[in-house]
């Protein structure tokens, strides 16, 4: 599936732009509910309370996936190429709500379904392909917001 950065330059789309279900998903690699979805960096992840990777350590990480580690990775790591990327993710998960801890962001693993926020106790739809699925054609009835 082709994949392409959102109008806002920080959701990355995937699919179509204009089905008539779209989902968007609030992750993040060090929440752990989101292990399930990252091989790599969610098996090595550091504390939730940490600033993330450093620089070495996810070289460390790359060079266990075959391919990864090469000149242009490695640049990207040292120039921090994707700096304003994840500094532009970050405001915007920010801005999308605030958590039930009153935190800003509205919490991961967090799911918008046409919209329309799943409430967090739901969250575990995202396991269940079946249930999701359902969850989707449910969804899929109410009008999608801009």
């Amino acid at each position: 599936m082709p994949e392409k950065l959102g109008p806002d330059s920080t959701t990355i789309v995937i699919g179509d732009p204009d089905a008539k279900v779209y989902v968007h998903l609030y992750e993040d690699p060090r929440c752990p509910y989101c292990k399930e979805y990252h091989a790599v960096l969610y098996r090595n992840q550091p504390a939730e309370s940490t600033d993330g990777f450093t620089d070495e350590r996810l070289l460390e990480l790359a060079s266990k996936v075959d391919g990864l580690r090469g000149e242009e990775f490695d640049a990207a790591i040292a120039t921090m190429k994707y700096k304003d990327f994840v500094e532009a993710s970050q405001k915007a998960y920010e801005m999308a709500g605030t958590s039930s801890s009153g935190r800003a962001g509205p919490g991961t693993p967090t799911v918008d379904v046409n919209g329309t926020r799943v409430p967090p106790e739901d969250s575990a739809v995202l396991y269940t392909k079946t249930v999701f699925a359902t969850m989707l054609t449910n969804y899929s009835l109410l009008p999608r917001e801009p």
